[in-house]
């Protein structure tokens, strides 16, 4: 790997990250006749009009702790950060295994202690009557006493920093409640939507947990977890395979982003699924320490019939998601009778463009996207933690 600066100014490579290692480091190999040194760099300096180059033996990168399988000849994607707030994203092919350490079982003072108080928050997330609270919620976020839900708007516009100029309601003592506000319209040039016929956009405001390969019926749900698509899915076996070793991105929707959900591709409604389920928090912490969590979690899975073949969007419920709500269907949670149930739209035809409003979360949540195999390549600078603005580009067709 060969870095050239062609700019007039020097600049730093400080940072690179992957979605399929834990940690990555930047070593330099120093030879003193018959010895040699390893010694890791903070960052890597290329002045201007100058280049630097990665070798063995030489200026590396160590690679550890691998959150998945990998086996030779398949590809990775690293990003690469820059002092100028630039970015590289390029894939590397693997191969072999034999530099690939194992996940370091090191941790510092501070991350014991910031796990024990997770598990902690966790823990009590277990024994917490999750579906009254939900139910509680519902009921807060549609008060319309209004020094009570002005109140609540105001304080949340406040704390979150909430940008009500994008809002098609700038006056915030408007909404007759809540949740009214909480799920509220955003101005038509507020959100652009990439309308190339190749292009897949995303279909909400949020922050990417995980994207990548399904390997055969397994997703990444956090760095060392893992889950089963047909559990994801209600244990629909014959639906699950078709995503089989397909892509998916999973993106968290958080309490201040915009909270409908819109098209990612043209698509005509084949089923939708309600799964009942429990009602834990899906942001980082909970993602990070909770086993099999999209897939215990209460969701709807939404499939339609598309110009790329099958494409799922899965809404995963969360504790406080007071109901979620599908554009076609209504509110389908918190539902009376708390069973699994599916409905198929064969003669009804149901059809959404590619940016169309198809849902929205009444309270904030995560959304599943699942493709089929070889039907798309995700844009080269897609990474986790990447936010996203509802309607701009992830992925093309194949």
């Amino acid at each position: 790997l060969t870095i050239h600066n062609h700019s007039q100014a020097d600049i730093s490579l400080i940072h690179v990250v992957s979605g399929e290692f834990e940690r990555i480091e930047i070593h330099q190999t120093e030879i003193n006749g018959d010895m040699s040194r390893m010694q890791q760099l903070n960052v890597v300096s290329i002045p201007a009009n100058q280049q630097t180059s990665f070798s063995p033996g030489g200026l590396h990168l160590m690679l550890h702790g691998a959150t998945r399988p990998i086996t030779p000849g398949e590809q990775i994607m690293l990003v690469l950060n820059f002092s100028d707030g630039s970015k590289i994203s390029r894939h590397f092919t693997v191969k072999n295994l034999t530099d690939i350490m194992p996940q370091d079982s090191l941790n510092l003072t501070e991350d014991r202690k910031s796990n024990f108080m997770t598990s902690i928050t966790v823990f009590f997330q277990h024994l917490l009557p999750q579906h009254m609270l939900t139910g509680l919620m519902y009921k807060i976020a549609r008060s319309r006493w209004e020094p009570f839900k002005n109140f609540l708007i105001s304080r949340f516009i406040d704390y979150y920093k909430v940008d009500m100029s994008i809002a098609s309601i700038t006056d915030a003592k408007s909404y007759p409640h809540f949740n009214a506000f909480f799920t509220r319209e955003l101005k038509t040039t507020a959100r652009p939507v990439d309308m190339a016929d190749n292009t897949i956009v995303s279909p909400v405001d949020g922050t990417i947990s995980q994207f990548g390969k399904i390997h055969k019926d397994i997703l990444m749900q956090a760095k060392g977890k893992d889950y089963k698509l047909s559990t994801l899915l209600g244990g629909n076996v014959d639906l699950s395979k078709r995503f089989e070793n397909g892509q998916f991105m999973t993106i968290y929707l958080s309490p201040r982003d915009y909270h409908r959900i819109h098209m990612p591709v043209s698509g005509k409604l084949k089923s939708m699924s309600y799964v009942p389920g429990k009602l834990y928090s899906v942001n980082q912490a909970t993602t990070d320490h909770v086993n099999n969590l999209f897939a215990i979690n209460e969701r709807i899975i939404s499939i339609f019939d598309t110009g790329l073949g099958r494409v799922a969007l899965v809404m995963v419920g969360a504790i406080f998601v007071g109901s979620m709500e599908p554009v076609w269907a209504g509110e389908i949670t918190p539902a009376s009778h708390r069973e699994l149930k599916q409905i198929t739209y064969g003669d009804q035809v149901i059809e959404l463009d590619k940016g169309q409003e198809m849902g929205r979360f009444n309270m904030g949540s995560t959304v599943i996207l699942l493709f089929e195999p070889n039907s798309i390549q995700f844009r080269e600078n897609m990474n986790i933690d990447l936010p996203l603005n509802m309607g701009s580009g992830i992925a093309i067709k194949n």
